[in-house]
């Protein structure tokens, strides 16, 4: 999912830190060989999640301020706002359009 603000640019993304670690590298170093509760299993989801979502803020705090800066920016400019996203990662861009309450200057594209 893309979110334009009128002009084209490439996601920017920090390099020192390395890549975002997927569910799959989570998966991966899950111990193998020992059968494991449910509640080992989703307490360790729910720690990875929290981990990565510590991340983000650790991490992104700069690039989330300078996209809702220019989301402002746009909004008081009377400009346009467009959300959009191809396959499954519409579902993203539906949600930022069509949410309930939602800015009503958001368009599908």
């Amino acid at each position: 999912m893309a979110l334009l603000t009128g002009q084209w640019s490439r996601p920017h993304r920090d390099r020192r830190h390395g890549p975002i670690r997927t569910a799959t590298d989570l998966y991966a170093d899950l111990p193998k060989g020992l059968p494991m509760s449910d509640s080992e299993l989703s307490a360790q989801f729910l720690d990875a999640a929290i981990e990565l979502l510590r991340r983000v803020r650790d991490e992104e705090t700069d690039a989330v301020t300078a996209a809702g800066t220019l989301i402002a920016d746009t909004v008081a400019a009377e400009g346009r706002l467009f959300a959009f996203g191809a396959g499954h990662s519409s579902l993203a861009a539906q949600d930022i359009v069509y949410r309930a309450g939602g800015l009503a200057l958001m368009n599908l594209l």
